[in-house]
C-alpha cells in the first residue's frame, strides 16, 4: 500500500510540475512552440517513465513545447528539491 501511495504522490507532483511549467511557457508567445521548452525533475519509477515516454507523442505534439526530463533516484530528488527550495 505505501508504494501505491508514493506512486500517486509522485504522479500528482509530476502533473503539478508540468501544469506549472506550462502555464508560464505559453504566456506571451504564439501557439505552436517556437523553440519553447520546460525542465522537469522526476523520480525514476515505472509510472514516471511512462509519462516520459508519452510526453513527446501527446504533450509536445499538442503544444510544441519540448520537455527536458531529469530522472533521479528518490533520495537524490528529495535532496535536490530541498536545496532548490532553500535557495
Amino acid at each position: 500500500m505505501p508504494s501505491t501511495r508514493y506512486a500517486l504522490i509522485a504522479g500528482a507532483a509530476a502533473t503539478a510540475l508540468l501544469a506549472t511549467a506550462c502555464s508560464g511557457a505559453g504566456a506571451g508567445g504564439s501557439s505552436g512552440g517556437g523553440g519553447k521548452s520546460i525542465n522537469v525533475l522526476m523520480v525514476g519509477n515505472p509510472q514516471m517513465e511512462d509519462i516520459q515516454k508519452l510526453t513527446k507523442s501527446t504533450f509536445t505534439k499538442d503544444t510544441g513545447i519540448k520537455v527536458n526530463f531529469t530522472v533521479l533516484p528518490e533520495n537524490e530528488l528529495r535532496d535536490k528539491v530541498t536545496q532548490d527550495i532553500a535557495t
